[in-house]
Order: C-alpha cells, then structure tokens, then sequence
C-alpha cells in the first residue's frame, strides 16, 4: 500500500512536472526605454546655402510596353556596359526612377560639395512610334548645403 502511494505521488509529480515544462507564460510589461523614440531635426529655408540648379536629361525607347532601351544621358550616348547610379532618398513623389538615376550623375559632379540634391521638375516628351514610343525626359535638380555655425 505504501509502495502504491509512493509510485502515485512520484507519477503526479512526474505528471505536473511535465506539463509545466511544456506550458510558457507570457507577461507583458511596458517599460520606458532610456533613450528617445523619435528624434526630431527642425530646419528652416535659412538653414540652406543655395548652390545652383542643373539639368538632366536622357532618352529612352519603349518597345510592347515591356521593353526599355536607353538612348542617350545627358545628350550624350550611352554606354550600356558602364552604369554610374546616385540614389536620392527621400519623398516617394520626387524620387528618380533608373535612367533618373544614372543622369543625376551630372549634379553630382557638378555640385560635389552640397549636402542636398532636391529634384524639383520632371518634363517628359513622348513620340509616339509603331509598337513603341520614345521618350525624352528633363529634370532639373537643385543642390543646397547647409550652414555650419
């Protein structure tokens, strides 16, 4: 009877051990981290030296609405085996897209010193041809940096 109580007590055990093993708890705790959520940087027009502004262009075809070839950057002939790319990050609506991206080449050599490059107008020029178009497109991209007190 002893022995009966015994294996019970040690397979209950056994029993409750197992389960809890198997079991997790979650706790959720808020804590206030240390450092700040969001940093804010308020800057002002006059914060900007103007530097100047510059225009880009390049040409492209378009064949069934799919295919892409570029023609000419900055009314020069592309060389398709040599690609230079700047990236401008910022608002989606006045990112580049790739031929965009491969022309601003040209303020960035032509302003190497600014801070900021803002594309501010894009004009597009479509001629409409048999199962394609070609396209020609002109953006004009600002260049500021900023003051240093």
């Amino acid at each position: 009877m002893m022995k009966n109580n015994i294996i019970l007590i040690i397979s209950s055990v056994f029993i409750i051990l197992l389960t809890g093993a198997c079991s997790s708890t979650k706790k959720n705790v808020r804590t206030t981290p240390f450092s700040a959520n969001e940093v804010r940087l308020e800057l002002k027009a006059s914060d900007f030296n103007y530097l100047g502004k510059t225009e880009v262009t390049y040409t492209y075809r378009r064949f069934f609405l799919i295919f892409r070839k570029l023609d000419s950057l900055n009314n020069q002939h592309n060389h398709p085996r040599v690609k230079r790319i700047v990236k401008f990050n910022g608002i989606k609506n006045i990112s580049l897209n790739r031929f965009g991206k491969q022309a601003a080449i040209k303020a960035t050599k032509k302003f190497p010193e600014a801070d900021y490059y803002v594309p501010v107008n894009e004009k597009k020029e479509v001629e409409k041809k048999f199962l394609g178009r070609k396209i020609k497109t002109s953006i004009i991209i600002k260049a500021y940096k900023l003051k240093h007190e």
